[in-house]
């Protein structure tokens, strides 16, 4: 009987949910705070307004876990994959709806497989830090009356990443070493909900664009049989998985 457990569907139905639970509270709460300004007040109206500077956190998370899968080459006994990166931003609007800025992000993989082949069992495990600086400028296009505004951010990213392999078999144990410099010029579009003029939640997600990466590779400590290798790609699809929820906070320099 195969059994598959896929968690990060159900994370991401999940997380629609609580976008959509955060929007209609973002009516509600914006509703009273209507009734208690002027007339002509929406919030969000003065967020993004030039002089103010914005900083934020953003999450993202991949788990997946699965028993006695079928795959094509191998079937696996058990599998267990947890993907997750963190984001901290800061920027400072030049002009109205316009901001540049900078943002640190760290990210962690950890996955690992068990399968049995001619010669016993296998354990794979492979973990994974990467750690990436980029400036960026960011543009917001309110809707409406502002409560909900769409924003577009570019940036230039600059990641340091290592990543180490190993694999268990029953004559012997091999590890795999990588370094990997990257330099990708990205573009994020998204959606920010405004709370207050002070607050927003944003949900947003990556469009792969421009990225050059070299990686040197280490068989076993074995310096001699180090590889490299160097690699450019051009990507303008959209990368579901790298769906990210974040809130942000907005407020005056002066």
């Amino acid at each position: 009987m195969n059994i598959i457990k896929t968690v990060s569907s159900k994370l991401f139905f999940k997380l629609m949910i609580a976008l959509f639970i955060l929007i209609a509270s973002t009516k509600t709460v914006s509703a009273q705070q209507i009734e208690e300004q002027p007339q002509d007040y929406t919030v969000g109206g003065k967020s993004t307004i030039k002089g103010n500077m914005l900083i934020s956190t953003t999450f993202s998370l991949s788990h997946s876990e699965s028993e006695n899968e079928s795959r094509l080459i191998q079937n696996l006994d058990d599998s267990y994959r947890l993907d997750w990166n963190i984001t901290l931003r800061s920027g400072y609007f030049i002009k109205d709806n316009f901001a540049l800025g900078a943002f640190f992000k760290y990210s962690n993989k950890l996955d690992r497989l068990n399968y049995t082949n001619d010669t016993g069992q296998v354990f794979d495990e492979t973990l994974a830090r990467s750690y990436s600086f980029a400036p960026f400028m960011r543009n917001y296009l309110p809707l409406g009356k502002g409560t909900f505004s769409l924003f577009n951010e570019t940036n230039l990213e600059f990641s340091y990443g290592s990543e180490v392999r190993q694999v268990d078999n029953p004559d012997d144990i091999n590890r795999t070493v990588s370094d990997t410099y990257q330099l990708k010029l990205g573009i994020q579009p998204g959606i920010a909900a405004f709370i207050t003029d002070l607050v927003s939640f944003e949900v947003g997600t990556s469009i792969l664009g421009l990225s050059s990466r070299y990686t040197t590779t280490t068989f076993n400590g074995d310096k001699d049989s180090q590889g490299t290798k160097f690699s450019n790609d051009v990507s303008f699809e959209i990368d579901l998985l790298s769906l990210f929820l974040g809130i942000t906070f907005y407020f005056p320099v002066k």
